[in-house]
This record gives structure tokens, sequence and C-alpha cells, in this order.
């Protein structure tokens, strides 16, 4: 993985590639000085299939460490990831299969026993997802946020039916980036309306458990943007919604099947 880092490297210059936001609008590179185990990382999808392919096949691995990371670990019972602190889905209602692992989720579907694992900011979107008996993997990198709005009919088309749990990954956010509402409001049933979240972190504590995560013709959801000491800042609404007749996919690198290695 000669093209990785965490921090950024002025050799990845003649390559790199800016973004795009959710409206649409080019975002520059955010070439990162200090490491942050959550969003620093450059790469390319060379570099990152052959760690998938490792990863798929435990290469580097004790049997145990490999079995540990995608052994379910912690139920997942919440109905999405984001946002956090909300309360569980009733017994009945949660997904059964749905766990965390070591650094990846784990869910059982059709395939069989599966993991993955995606992120994104307000610019780039990017997945992983493995099927463990078949050896089969995909990897999706894009330079444009709302990408990942295709990520799951892209996994399907290349993989078949997967089970890999997405409407838990992103609800009805896909695509929307770093955007975090505090009430994202249905536009064919009620206006556009702001709700304040309180600053002070114990009421915003309070607050963010009490706040369903769907209500009636609204969806309302907790600010999740910080600000420099970790309090709730303003609320955002946001600028666009999971429409596939305003999505365009922009340079997305995909690359599956790892089974075997590297040249």
């Amino acid at each position: 993985m000669t093209r990785t880092s965490l921090v950024w490297r002025d050799d990845f210059a003649a390559n790199l590639a800016d973004g795009w936001n959710d409206q649409g609008q080019p975002q520059e590179h955010d070439q990162r000085s200090k490491v942050r185990a959550a969003g620093s990382m450059d790469t390319t999808i060379s570099d990152l299939a052959k760690f998938t392919a490792a990863l798929l096949r435990g290469d580097g691995l004790s049997k145990a460490s490999r079995a540990a990371m995608t052994r379910p670990q912690l139920h997942i019972g919440t109905a999405h990831q984001f946002p956090p602190f909300v309360p569980e889905l009733p017994l009945n209602e949660q997904r059964k299969d749905l766990y965390a692992g070591l650094g990846v989720v784990v869910f059982d579907g059709p395939q069989g026993h599966g993991f993955y694992k995606g992120g994104h900011d307000g610019q780039t979107a990017n997945t992983m997802v493995c099927v463990e008996a078949s050896q089969r993997c995909v990897v999706i990198l894009s330079n444009d946020v709302r990408s990942e709005a295709g990520f799951k009919d892209l996994v399907r088309f290349i993989l078949g039916d997967t089970g890999v749990p997405y409407d838990w990954e992103y609800g009805d956010r896909a695509g929307a980036g770093g955007a975090n509402p505090c009430l994202v409001p249905d536009r064919r049933q009620e206006p556009r309306r702001r709700e304040t979240c309180p600053r002070n972190p114990a009421r915003y504590t309070r607050w963010l458990r009490s706040v369903p995560l769907m209500q009636g013709p609204s969806r309302r959801r907790p600010c999740g943007d910080t600000d420099a000491r970790g309090f709730p800042s303003a609320p955002r609404l946001p600028r666009f919604r999971n429409d596939r007749r305003k999505f365009s996919l922009r340079e997305v690198a995909i690359s599956h099947s790892f089974t075997e290695s590297p040249p």
C-alpha cells in the first residue's frame, strides 16, 4: 500500500481527487496534517483493494484474531447508525443479525455471513462489503458524497443480494454528507422549519434522548455537529434529498472479487 498515508504526502498531489458536496459544488481536497483515525487517510482504489483482500483472507493475522474481527461482538438495536444516543427499537423490530465486530459491522444475509464498513465527509463517500462464503468483496471510493445514495444498488448489481444493512448505515440521509439536521421536514406535508438544540451538554443529552427518530409527517433528528468545545452547534437543514433524479455519479471506482493475491 505505497499510496496510502494517514497524513498528507506531497507526492499525492500528482493524482489527487477534489470532491463535490451534496449541492454539487466542487470542494478542494482536505490535506490532513495530523492523524485522525476517523478520516485522515488518503488512499487509492488499488491500495484499499489490496487491504480488503488481505483482510478477507486473514493475511498477517492469527486465525483467532481474524475470527474475532468478524465475530458478532455487540448487538446493534437502533434503527440507524446516526444520530447517536437514540433509544433502541423494540425487540421485535430489531434486526437480529446486526452486530458490531472489531472494526467492521457484521451481518447474516441471503449469501451467509458478511461484514462491511464505510464512511463519508462533506465531499467523499466510500464503502467496503465482503461475503465470507464466496470470498467476494466490493470496494467503492467516490469523490462525490451524493454517490452513496447509489451504493446499495451498485453492491447488489455486483454481488447480488447480500443483505448488507444500508438502511441502518444511512437511513434516509444517504448522499447528505456531513449535514445532520435537528429536523428534516417532509416537504410534501409541511413547510420547512427549524428546531433549536439546547447548548448545555447535560440538557442536550436529555433532549437528544427524548427526540424520537421519526414522528408523524416529520423526520426528527438531533443536531450532531459540535463546536470546538464539543457543544452542539446551530442546527442545519439538509440541502439535498435522496432524489435519484438529481443524483449524478462522479468518478466512482469499483473493484471486486479480491480472492487472488495481488501481483
